[in-house]
């Protein structure tokens, strides 16, 4: 949060005669690390940070995004997509009047993934994609995947909103697939959060490995189904994600 420079974006934004103007400010702290057959295909540690600058003048929105440092020519950017909005527009906009809030939420987190050495996340990673593997080698190919991120995200706007949120997520998942014959069966098995590393305290990936190891490759026993029209009862994590996906995604 850098109430400076809200400030200076404020200033340089009533110069050019603008209504109302709101920077959204995010950064983002994460680590990445993909496992596949045993061996680590991708690593990476970093970050990410830029700013959102919206404004509204002579009835249009403006909106562009860069870096911090280029903040003067986000703004500019800002200006001059206005320019365009207000040539397409077919009427003026107005803002409701609203109350002003000022806000800090921060999620916890019991051990925060940004302490945890990145060699300790390897282990962990490394540890659960072995429990994809079976005797029979039924199962052909295995990936594993680690992410954690820490999201900081701050809206404020000219007219005195001020909210602060800090968001960690941590998840793990693994893909197995099987094969026998021509068939082949992909499985997933996941666990994440919006949390810390403690996640691995409360639930046994290794296990869900291993069932998610066991699902894949009962899978290929599945018979096949005729083409038609059937009543189903649908798993409650399925349902949610067709919802998702059917109605989510489209408003995004």
């Amino acid at each position: 949060m850098d109430e400076d420079l809200y400030q200076k974006i404020f200033e340089l934004a009533a110069k050019e005669q603008v209504s109302y103007v709101d920077v959204r400010d995010e950064d983002s702290l994460y680590t990445v690390i993909e496992v596949v057959d045993g061996k680590v295909q991708r690593s990476s540690v970093g970050s990410e940070a830029g700013i959102g600058i919206r404004l509204l003048k002579d009835g249009a929105f403006g909106f562009a995004y860069g870096s911090k440092k280029s903040f003067k020519e986000v703004l500019a950017m800002a200006l001059e997509s206005q320019i365009v909005a207000k040539k397409m527009a077919k009427s003026d906009i107005t803002l409701a009047e609203v109350k002003p809030i000022k806000d800090k939420v921060v999620i916890s987190q019991k051990k925060p993934a940004q302490d945890v050495s990145f060699e300790e996340k390897m282990k962990l990673l490394l540890e659960v994609d072995k429990e994809l593997k079976d005797k029979d080698k039924k199962i052909k190919s295995a990936r594993s995947y680690y992410f954690d991120v820490l999201r900081r995200q701050t809206l404020a706007t000219s007219e005195g909103t001020l909210i602060y949120e800090e968001r960690p997520y941590t998840y793990l998942y693994v893909i197995p697939t099987a094969k026998k014959g021509t068939d082949t069966n992909q499985g997933l098995g996941r666990a994440g959060h919006i949390g810390g590393f403690e996640l691995f305290d409360e639930v046994d990936v290794k296990a869900r490995a291993i069932e998610t190891r066991e699902r894949t490759i009962k899978g290929l026993e599945a018979k096949r189904v005729k083409p038609g029209k059937y009543p189903v009862v649908m798993d409650g994590t399925l349902n949610f994600l067709f919802a998702h996906e059917a109605f989510q995604e489209w408003v995004n």
